[in-house]
């Protein structure tokens, strides 16, 4: 990182300017001037990613290696929350393998060490999924997931299967009233100005003009490899694969409703978004 010194040119390159635009106007006081401005940042992007370097910047001040540094500190929260997740599913050694999985894929430690959104999204993922086992309260998801909007209109897509399946754990009806509520009114202070250019943009990148460039199954099946071979690596896919075997044998000789409730939850994490995203998006 310290050693990059070509400036980004690609979706990083218009996070660092707008996160740059606004450090300028916080760090000069102008707060409504700041406000004003993230509320309307990208256009078509949620614009999470570029608050996320203001600690480094507070500390080091403005630059591109601070802000690409900031996405090791989303990798920290990432192998946090994982490593909880793994703790309650399988004890001792479940938190400790899902972190060295993690941390050694090539699409996760790669992606890392620059200023991409997945990152932080991957760690709102899991924070969520976290707290939908452990059975988080209002304030705790509905923040989590208010924040995930703010990263990513996609957001829901990865969370959809584990609320599905784990929403009545701890949690009642008026519950889910009041997360939706916060979530939305911290989602609101940037889709109440963009949600029409987001979704806009969403569809034309998945089945518009943007889109069209990959369209068709060959590119689509040529994607996935590499999505295989290069994002995960085979490595991490073959002893994935050995540990989902694992749990599922050792759920079929004891069955146990909970866990099966909490094994389709983390399927359905996997499964969805490569079923939407391999339909164009």
């Amino acid at each position: 990182i310290l050693a990059r010194r070509v400036p980004p040119t690609w979706d990083d390159g218009a996070y660092l300017e707008i996160s740059f635009h606004l450090w300028d106007r916080l760090a000069q006081g102008r707060i409504f001037a700041f406000l004003s401005g993230f509320s309307e940042a990208l256009g078509c992007k949620a614009p999470l990613i570029t608050l996320l370097p203001f600690p480094a910047y507070l500390v080091a001040g403005k630059g591109m290696a601070q802000a690409q540094v900031a996405g090791l500190a989303a990798l920290a929260a990432l192998s946090l929350y994982v490593w909880r997740i793994g703790n309650l599913l399988r004890p001792p050694w479940g938190g400790p393998l899902t972190v060295w999985l993690v941390n050694l894929t090539p699409l996760v430690y790669g992606l890392s060490r620059h200023f991409y959104v997945e990152t932080l999204l991957a760690a709102l993922c899991a924070a969520a999924v976290y707290h939908l086992l452990a059975g988080g309260g209002r304030w705790t998801l509905g923040v989590i997931l208010g924040l995930g909007l703010l990263c990513k209109l996609a957001f829901p897509i990865y969370i959809a299967v584990p609320i599905a399946v784990l929403a009545s754990r701890r949690r009642t009806l008026r519950d889910w009233i009041w997360i939706a509520g916060i979530a939305g009114l911290i989602a609101s202070v940037w889709y109440a100005r963009n949600l029409g250019s987001a979704l806009r943009f969403a569809q034309s990148a998945g089945y518009g003009a943007t889109g069209a460039a990959g369209a068709g199954a060959a590119r689509m099946a040529g994607y996935l490899r590499l999505v295989l071979e290069q994002g995960w690596g085979w490595p991490q896919l073959l002893l994935l694969g050995a540990v989902a075997a694992a749990m599922l044998f050792g759920l079929l000789q004891r069955p146990d409703r909970e866990k099966l409730r909490e094994g389709a939850a983390m399927a359905g994490w996997a499964a969805l978004p490569c079923l939407f995203f391999s339909s164009g998006l």
